[in-house]
């Protein structure tokens, strides 16, 4: 997976223009539009985050709540381009988040990350485990789901 998005990263010189105009791209501003107006979080742990790029998005149009974002992302690649602008992106997989987070989110969200998954129940568990409101999952083509922690 990780030769996959070095290869695309390099076939596109400006991979973070392209992505705005991805669905993927549109998809995840959106997601951060119902976070900001709608759910009162005041944190969020984003799985499966890539290079991090909707961060800076994030904090450019949406600051409503003054949040806090960190992300996790199984990517060598992805992190280290993260991590050169200065985005908080830690090495992780969401089967195992317990290894690299330590304390529980309003909101903890994967976007078009579950379709590439095997193990879907143990994945949704992890998230739900460090969620004390919100985990949100986003499919491909806007199918949004939003489960709050009762």
């Amino acid at each position: 997976m990780n030769d996959w998005w070095q290869k695309k990263y390099n076939e596109n010189n400006n991979f973070n223009e392209i992505f705005k105009k991805w669905e993927v791209g549109r998809n995840k501003l959106n997601i951060y539009k119902i976070i900001n107006e709608n759910l009162n979080c005041k944190n969020i742990l984003n799985v499966g985050c890539g290079t991090g790029y909707d961060f800076k998005e994030f904090n450019n149009y949406f600051t409503k709540n003054k949040l806090t974002w960190e992300g996790v992302e199984y990517s060598d690649f992805m992190v280290d381009e993260g991590k050169k602008n200065n985005i908080p992106i830690k090495k992780g997989n969401i089967y195992e988040l317990d290894l690299v987070i330590n304390k529980q989110y309003n909101c903890v969200l994967a976007i078009d990350v579950f379709e590439h998954l095997d193990n879907l129940e143990l994945a949704l568990n992890n998230m739900i485990n460090f969620s004390n409101k919100y985990v949100i999952i986003s499919f491909l083509k806007y199918q949004l789901k939003i489960i709050k922690k009762s």
